[in-house]
């Protein structure tokens, strides 16, 4: 008796952590009272942005290591370089936060991340903001202020606290990035001495 309750349990619980993943795969993809047809060309459309943005970033994040090691080289210093890069990161990343509104394809996927968490939010909160500052996190280390301000805009309730969050988002990720690239020079020039 007690094995047949066990059983029922867990097969309640497994259809209803099944249901809601895939009601957070919905919100993500944006499929919420679409149609199939419509869900995939929305999906595929998606798809082809994020590549793009994706492979812009990699090209950028590229050259941004190669800028912070050539000023390096000439001698400038941790605060010019990261006033240099955080204008630039700022600047670009506004043009991707307008190309993704403008275009409406959500190219850096975090509307449907964050409708993701709003359904996962309205089950468990405890979970929702677990998932929040997770992405969150990776989002201020990786992606950028782009993405963060997409992500959570939202929640932001004035155009002030908006911009400021964008900010403070692009100071702290070019900070961690231009320190690295930093080190990673430094680390590379110090080992081209001592071979030559």
């Amino acid at each position: 008796m007690m094995t047949c309750g066990l059983v029922s349990k867990l097969a309640a619980v497994s259809a209803a952590l099944g249901n809601l993943f895939l009601e957070m795969v919905r919100a993500f993809l944006s499929m919420k009272g679409k149609s199939v047809e419509e869900g995939a060309q929305n999906v595929v459309k998606k798809g082809v942005g994020k590549t793009l943005y994706e492979l812009s970033d990699w090209g950028i994040s590229i050259a941004t290591a190669g800028f912070v090691g050539t000023m390096r080289y000439y001698g400038y210093s941790y605060l010019a370089i990261f006033l240099m890069v955080w204008g630039a990161n700022l600047i670009i990343s506004w043009i991707f936060v307008l190309a993704n509104d403008k275009t409406e394809l959500d190219f850096t996927l975090m509307e449907g991340a964050r409708g993701a968490v709003e359904v996962l939010y309205q089950k468990s909160r405890i979970a929702g903001i677990i998932l929040a500052l997770a992405i969150s996190t990776k989002i201020i280390f990786w992606n950028g202020p782009d993405s963060f301000i997409i992500f959570v805009r939202k929640s932001l309730d004035s155009r002030s606290k908006k911009i400021a969050t964008f900010v403070g988002a692009s100071a702290l990720q070019m900070a961690i990035w231009v320190g690295l690239f930093t080190l990673g020079y430094e680390s590379i020039w110090a080992l081209v001495k001592s071979v030559f």
